[in-house]
């Protein structure tokens, strides 16, 4: 599944650092890990990982600021996953840094693999393929998608998008049919905020979505309104 591909593993705790290392080179790909953020971060360079999975809490450099200063450098490779087992990092707040997932502890190692895999393709046949599953919820905009990112309701980032709304009634991991007047997509929601989850002046409550699926006709549309930011997902 990951032949040629080069992955960091970063990680504080050895047995989870070879856990993972040794999935990854069983499914092919080539592996080098780092005790912590600092250490990571002196290894990354243009083109050296794929792939960054590092631990969120580690003495010596965290993965927040790991993920903050590749970021600053590489704005969009490699990709970079953020794991924890804590609450003190907000999923909306790792999309914001530029991280482009966001997993929590325990997890599946098979369910990580497969968001590595996808997370691997290139955007257009990323949301060419075809869903296993419907969408549960339907989110419908009378207006057309320009109208709505030139009001500034929609922010779209690298991979996905804000949408300033209400989220009551949603939940993260909805798959939600989201309709335009000109366009229409599925997407996941990876975060909500309410009026109590604001803390910040210029929040705003809202869906955070990673888009999932856009037909052929559609998909020029929402590749031209990308925005190749340090924001995976924009955060207001």
């Amino acid at each position: 599944m990951f032949k040629g591909k080069k992955i960091l593993v970063v990680d504080d705790e050895v047995d989870l650092r070879e856990i993972l290392r040794d999935e990854f080179v069983f499914e092919g790909a080539e592996v080098q890990e780092a005790t912590n953020g600092k250490e990571a971060f002196e290894m990354v360079a243009p083109g050296k990982f794929d792939v960054v999975l590092s631990d969120l809490r580690m003495p010596g450099g965290d993965g927040a600021t790991l993920a903050r200063e590749i970021r600053k450098s590489h704005k969009t490779s490699p990709v970079v996953i953020l794991i924890t087992g804590f609450a003190d990092l907000r999923s909306e707040e790792a999309y914001a840094l530029g991280a482009d997932g966001y997993v929590t502890k325990p997890f599946h190692l098979e369910e990580l693999k497969q968001a590595v895999h996808r997370l691997l393709e290139p955007i257009p046949k990323r949301w060419s393929q075809p869903l296993t599953e419907s969408a549960n919820k339907e989110l419908k905009i009378t207006e057309s998608l320009a109208a709505t990112v030139k009001n500034q309701q929609i922010q779209f980032g690298r991979l996905g998008l804000f949408m300033s709304c209400e989220p009551m009634g949603f939940r993260v991991g909805d798959l939600v049919h989201v309709q335009f007047a000109d366009v229409d997509f599925q997407a996941w929601v990876l975060w909500t905020r309410s009026e109590s989850g604001i803390t910040q002046p210029d929040q705003r409550t809202g869906l955070g979505f990673e888009i999932a699926h856009v037909s052929e006709e559609f998909l020029p549309i929402l590749l031209a309104h990308l925005q190749p930011v340090v924001a995976t997902i924009p955060e207001s």
